[in-house]
Order: C-alpha cells, then structure tokens, then sequence
C-alpha cells in the first residue's frame, strides 16, 4: 500500500472528487467530457488547447474502453498541452453504463491528464489505481465512502 500511496499521493485530493449522480448527462462520453474539463485547468491546459486535449481524450475511449472492470474506468491521455499531471476522479453509487471489460457499469471514474512524454510515470499511476482496487473488500470500502475525504482516504490508506 506504501507504493500506492506514494505514486498517488499529490495527485488525487477531495476537491478533485465529484459526484456524477447529482450532475446532468451522465453518460460515457458527458462524464469522460466533465473529467476532462474539470483537469484542464488545473493541468495548465491553455484554452486555446483544451479541445484538442478533451478530444485526445475520447479518442483513446473510442480505441479501447477503458472501463477495465471491477467498477471503474481510467480514461487517460498524455498530451503536449498538458504541462502538470492532474487526475480528476468521479464518483456513482448508480454506475454509469461504461462498455467496460467485464460489461458492469462503473463507479468510479479515474480521469488523468499527463504531459506528452510521460510514459513511465503514466504507467506507474495507472498501476497504482489498478492496485488500489483490486482488493474486493478494500474496492467496497472505497465505493462506499459517504464523501469525497473518506474515499480518498480509503485510497489510500485502505
């Protein structure tokens, strides 16, 4: 849990974690749109790139779903107008249909905007979530938090 902790510690934080089942269009696309939206500023995405970054973004969905199962999906890109790593993550307790592997809607959806060249780094965030939740009990807990600190906190600290 250590490594987890470490590779996302910094980059996921309660105000980055939002409630998808108050929000209008909860649909796959409107919620990769949201995500993506809602990191870009704080990615440093100059306006004038924002679009090409959102649909970067989609572009990668439309490849592959990433909806990898257990309940949540990693929608990611790496980018040259993102300057800062940033991860926006949504939250359903109804699921959101996501075409994901194992066909479950999701409940959480882990958005990353990296800077074009960040492979490695890339990697190891999206290994980080992987393990984080593939814990079946630790993946209830964390569903379940009754708000953005707590499931944070459950993240990752279990």
């Amino acid at each position: 849990m250590e490594r987890v902790r470490s590779i996302l510690h910094g980059l996921v934080s309660a105000d980055g974690v939002v409630d998808l089942d108050t929000a209008p269009g909860a649909g796959k696309r409107d919620v990769v749109s949201r995500l993506g939206r809602l990191a870009s500023g704080p990615a440093g995405v100059p306006e004038a790139d924002v679009k090409a970054v959102l649909d970067a973004l989609w572009d990668r969905e439309q490849i592959l779903s990433t909806g990898i199962g257990l309940g949540i999906a990693v929608p990611h890109v790496r980018h040259a107008g993102v300057k800062t790593e940033v991860m926006r993550v949504g939250r359903s307790a109804k699921g959101i249909p996501f075409d994901a592997i194992d066909g479950k809607p999701v409940h959480a959806v882990f958005t990353i905007l990296m800077p074009a060249g960040k492979h490695r780094r890339h990697v190891q965030v999206l290994g980080a979530i992987a393990a984080a939740v593939k814990d079946d009990v630790r993946r209830a807990s964390i569903f379940s938090a009754p708000d953005a600190a707590t499931f944070v906190d459950r993240l990752l600290n279990g």
